[in-house]
C-alpha cells in the first residue's frame, strides 16, 4: 500500500486571503496609533490651558505674587504653580516656591512648547526644578496677564493647537490655527 502525503501545504489563494487580512489589520493598528496621537496632543493643550485659568483665578484669590511655570526636566514637560517668596527679611532677593505637584504635559519627543508670538514670561533658566521653558502671571485686580502673554504652539505628532493668552484680559483662547 502506497500512502500519499496529506501536507502540501497552502494554496496561492489561502496565502493571499492570510496576507490581506494581516495587511487590513496592521494598517487599522497604524491608523489608530496616528489618531490617539493626535488626541494626546488636544489633551495637553487643553490641560495646559486650565491650568493657565486655573493660576489666573489663584492669583486673583490669594496672597502674594503666583505665576504658572512650564518646566523641561528628564525629557519631560510639567507645569507648577509658583509662590514668590523672599530669601530673607534683609534682602531684596527673591525665588520662587513650587506650591502643587507637578502636572505631566508630556514627552519631548511626543509634543513641543513653542512660544510664537509675544513675551517669554519667565526666561530659560536652569536650575533642580528643570528648564523653564515659559511663565504666565496675572494681576490680582484685573485678571489681566503681567507676564507671559502670546501664543503658544502646542506640537505633537500630526497636530498643533494654539494657546493664546490676552495682556489685557488675562483672556485664554484655545484653537487649531494660528
Amino acid at each position: 500500500m502506497i500512502k500519499r502525503n496529506s501536507n502540501q501545504g497552502f494554496s496561492l489563494i489561502e496565502l493571499l486571503i492570510a496576507m490581506s487580512i494581516l495587511m487590513v489589520l496592521s494598517g487599522m493598528l497604524f491608523l489608530g496609533t496616528g489618531a490617539a496621537r493626535r488626541k494626546e496632543t488636544t489633551k495637553y493643550a487643553s490641560v495646559l490651558g486650565d491650568q493657565i485659568r486655573l493660576c489666573q483665578t489663584a492669583s486673583m484669590s490669594r496672597e502674594g505674587n503666583w505665576r504658572l511655570a512650564l518646566y523641561q526636566k528628564d525629557k519631560a514637560y510639567y507645569c507648577v504653580h509658583e509662590l514668590e517668596k523672599r530669601a530673607s527679611d534683609d534682602t531684596e532677593e527673591r525665588y520662587w516656591e513650587i506650591q502643587t505637584d507637578e502636572m505631566q504635559l508630556g514627552h519631548t519627543g511626543a509634543v513641543d512648547y513653542e512660544m510664537i508670538s509675544g513675551e517669554m514670561g519667565g526666561g530659560a533658566e536652569a536650575g533642580e526644578k528643570g528648564t523653564l521653558i515659559h511663565a504666565w502671571r496675572f494681576n490680582r485686580d484685573t485678571g489681566a496677564c503681567i507676564a507671559g502673554s502670546g501664543t503658544m504652539a502646542v506640537t505633537g505628532i500630526g497636530k498643533t493647537k494654539y494657546l493664546t493668552v490676552y495682556r489685557e484680559t488675562g483672556r485664554l483662547e484655545v484653537r487649531d490655527t494660528k
